[in-house]
């Protein structure tokens, strides 16, 4: 899972790079992919192949609502020898993010709240949190109070601290116990749940996060 996650986050990048330099090179704020940019994209793409990071990738991109690139690499099935298509079906994590994204930034354009609101202004479940700091001789989780209230900045940049891996002494026990993420839970119900679970990451005035 982090080492698909690394390779998906690095082809964002890689994405990001090109078209930036792509507006750079037209020195126009709009996108244009010309014959440059279609050489650039081929190659990053064949490259993430060719280093074995993906078996297959496809890139679609739109520009003023039109269809200005499209191309697919490497197999869908490589035992099987099937090409990667247009038509590959493909499974796609975290696509709520994009979508409760969009929503909370048209709500943030219409001046519904400020990005350093604290999360707990508009979910009182997450006042007053604490953050692990390890265990003692006994296995007891030490905890200490959060040094400042998580923002929804905090919350837009995946600083929050809240704990994820199963793993941490302690700490993972509680997550498992709690089952924030059980389908049987309202949205209600799994935010007390995540919010009396104590935070994974050191929080410090300044808002960075020290992962423990």
């Amino acid at each position: 899972m982090i080492k698909s996650l690394k390779s998906l986050l690095s082809i964002s990048i890689g994405f990001a790079i090109l078209l930036s330099s792509c507006t750079k090179q037209e020195e126009t704020s709009d996108f244009i992919v010309n014959e440059g940019a279609v050489a650039r994209l081929d190659s990053t793409l064949q490259a993430y192949v060719n280093s074995g990071n993906v078996a297959g990738i496809s890139a679609l991109i739109y520009g003023k609502d039109q269809e200005v690139y499209f191309n697919a690499f490497g197999f869908a099935n490589k035992e099987k020898n099937i090409p990667m298509d247009r038509n590959t079906i493909v499974q796609i994590y975290s696509m709520t993010k994009p979508i409760t994204g969009t929503s909370l930034m048209t709500l943030y354009e219409e001046g519904k709240f400020h990005l350093d609101d604290p999360l707990e202004k508009y979910a009182p479940e997450f006042a007053n949190m604490k953050v692990y700091q390890g265990v003692d001789e006994n296995g007891k989780m030490i905890l200490v109070d959060a040094e400042r209230p998580v923002t929804i900045r905090d919350i837009t940049r995946h600083t929050a601290g809240f704990p994820n891996r199963d793993n941490i002494p302690g700490l993972s026990d509680v997550m498992k116990e709690k089952d924030a993420r059980s389908y049987e839970n309202t949205l209600t119900v799994m935010a007390e749940k995540i919010g009396s679970t104590p935070y994974g990451f050191n929080q410090v005035p300044n808002g960075n996060m020290v992962n423990l």
